[in-house]
């Protein structure tokens, strides 16, 4: 103590500068001339720079104005999402636009972060490193799948699972009644053999215009003509009259479509109608070398079954045809004429659905040589409903619906041509041709309604040249179904000045 005494009494040697007391007080190891607080111990040279209002290691920077700051990381959060990316800045206080963390994998759109949901995009939605991993309580409905056990492209409703691709082996259509047969699936067609062949809970039954199926029927036919049934004869289940014993057979179902006669032909040896399941033969036709065919009236709505037999495994070919075109627009021969449609004049030359867009719409000719030119009255009824406004003439009415005729004359005689209907007003209009320069056109006349007892009519006479084409329209003032009958009386003999023809 008495040394301290004489050392504090003694001081060192006067400099002239005031040199206090260096201690270290606070016992951080740092005297107080490089110590900035020696009465803290967590305050020197060597300490650490925090966010707490201090100037921890003594460097004269506090806080966030020391690059030394050891601090929060902050993030870029770009998307606003709450997660943020890039390179870290180290900050007491969250700037503007920046999370605590860089765990976004995708920090341009909101959809894509770790607290996403994973979606069939081709994104990785979650942030986890794999595109399109779906959760486990993942239940889109649009990707459903099931185990397609068959390959037929329908799957097992028990076995939904839910993936973005649809994997080998599995489908995206559930409702396969049977997954162990590819010939039975919803789409599949229904055929009389004791299976619910098409998943619709009903067994055989068959489309509406089909004939049902039966205990005697192999096969069920749609109700029109062609060639309808390549199926192989197989077994000895039943006989028709004409037919030899232990023949191969097969039994078709067929409803007719129309009234008329129908032929049915095949190349089998034996070809029998039945109606109501074989209680009635209504003809059975035998070759003994094919072919074998059958004609028969029917009245439409009739269910016949057709009777095929000839040796096991053969083919039955099986063609039904009409005598006459039956629908000018279902892209069938019905008479197996060669002639399909509106192509088929002597049945379609008339039928609207062949002469609705056409200029002229018909020809006015006989339908037994297709020379001859119509004449006489009731020639054709026609609905306008059927066809559009395609004719001007100087007394139609604008926007009425029209319908043409083209009429060639085979003399240079005279023709009175009569329009008349009980629906509609009618104009009636005679052309040099199809888009040519009008000759006549008349917007009503007594003559016609007196004559046939109608309406409406129009009248127009018309001088004929040898050889010239011209274009009867007839016109109404309504667009709705106003049926209108043209009629034509032509006299070869005299022209329309009354004299002679030379």
């Amino acid at each position: 103590m008495i040394a301290l005494l004489l050392w504090l009494g003694c001081g060192e040697k006067d400099t002239g500068v005031d040199n206090p007391l260096i201690l270290d007080v606070d016992g951080d190891g740092f005297l107080s001339d490089v110590d900035c607080d020696d009465q803290d111990a967590s305050v020197n040279p060597d300490a650490v720079e925090v966010c707490d209002g201090l100037d921890n290691d003594c460097d004269q920077l506090v806080d966030d104005g020391d690059d030394s700051l050891s601090a929060e990381a902050w993030f870029a959060d770009v998307d606003g999402d709450g997660f943020g990316s890039g390179e870290a800045t180290y900050a007491c206080e969250s700037p503007d636009g920046f999370v605590g963390n860089g765990d976004d994998c995708d920090d341009s759109t909101a959809e894509v972060s770790p607290s996403a949901v994973e979606e069939c995009d081709g994104l990785d939605n979650d942030c986890s490193g794999v595109v399109d991993d779906l959760s486990a309580d993942f239940a889109d409905p649009s990707f459903a799948r099931y185990l397609d056990g068959d390959g037929d492209g329908f799957g097992d409703p028990n076995t939904l699972f839910y993936a973005c691709d649809v994997p080998t082996g599995a489908t995206d259509i559930a409702d396969d009644c049977d997954d162990g047969n590819a010939s039975i699936y919803p789409d599949a067609e229904e055929v009389c053999d004791e299976v619910d062949n098409d998943c619709d809970a009903v067994i055989d039954e068959q489309a509406d215009g089909l004939a049902q199926c039966d205990a005697c029927s192999d096969e069920v036919l749609p109700s029109v003509t062609g060639d309808l049934s390549n199926s192989m004869l197989t077994g000895d289940d039943v006989q028709s009259s004409c037919a030899q014993p232990g023949a191969s057979d097969r039994v078709f179902r067929w409803i007719a479509p129309a009234s008329g006669t129908f032929v049915f032909w095949s190349g089998v040896e034996s070809l029998a109608v039945w109606k109501e399941c074989g209680a009635e033969e209504l003809v059975c036709g035998i070759s003994g070398i094919a072919p074998a065919n059958a004609t028969v009236d029917v009245i439409e709505g009739d269910v016949l079954q057709l009777v095929l037999e000839g040796a096991e495994g053969s083919v039955a070919d099986l063609e039904v045809w009409s005598l006459e075109e039956l629908v000018c627009d279902d892209g069938n021969d019905d008479d197996q004429d060669g002639l399909i449609d509106c192509d088929d004049d002597s049945d379609c030359w008339f039928d609207p659905v062949c002469g609705g867009s056409q200029c002229p719409n018909f020809g006015l000719v006989d339908t037994v040589d297709y020379v001859t030119p119509l004449n006489g009255d009731y020639i054709t009824t026609q609905a306008l409903g059927n066809f559009s406004d395609n004719q001007s003439a100087t007394c139609f009415t604008s926007g009425a619906a029209d319908v043409t005729f083209s009429y060639e004359a085979i003399s240079n005689g005279c023709a009175q041509i009569f329009a008349s209907s009980n629906d509609v007003d009618l104009q009636l209009a005679v052309f040099e041709s199809c888009g040519g320069s009008e000759m006549a056109c008349n917007d009503g006349a007594s003559a016609t309604t007196t004559r046939f007892g109608t309406t409406y009519g129009a009248y127009v006479p018309l001088q004929l040249t040898l050889g010239t084409e011209y274009i009867i329209a007839i016109s109404g003032q309504s667009l709705s179904a106003d049926n209108v009958t043209l009629h034509i009386d032509r006299n070869d003999e005299v022209n329309c000045a009354g004299t002679p023809v030379e």
